[in-house]
């Protein structure tokens, strides 16, 4: 597990960041273990700091939304987020937002879908 720590695989950065600190703090840490010349892939719980982080990173994974999960608590979470599910591109960096395999609180989806997403990441 990557917790506010990065590995190297074939030219892959990989970014772990730990959901237990303030935005500025998950955000420092990508700017700091992102590396010039690699393919930065980050992995942060919530996606309220790619747009702070954006020229560090290539491509994020988050989550933590579950894309509303239960109707109409799914407009609070929209409110909340600019980013709530789905893929955005935005200069030169991508953003992934899952809607999870889980839930928070009860465990039921009233308007959102559990998803498993497989990413396959190929040679420019």
């Amino acid at each position: 597990m990557l917790e506010n720590a990065a590995a190297q695989v074939r030219g892959i950065n990989l970014i772990g960041v730990s959901d237990e600190q303030p935005v500025p703090a998950r955000a420092a840490v990508v700017e700091q273990m992102s590396r010039e010349g690699a393919f930065n892939l980050a992995f942060v719980h919530q996606p309220s700091i790619w747009e702070r982080t954006q020229s560090k990173i290539d491509l994020m994974l988050c989550g933590h939304t579950h894309n509303g999960q239960i109707f109409p608590f799914n407009f609070l979470v929209r409110l909340q987020f600019r980013h709530v599910y789905g893929l955005f591109a935005e200069g030169g960096s991508t953003l992934y937002v899952s809607s999870g395999a889980g839930c928070w609180g009860p465990r039921m989806r009233l308007g959102s879908r559990n998803e498993i997403v497989m990413i396959e990441l190929r040679p420019a």
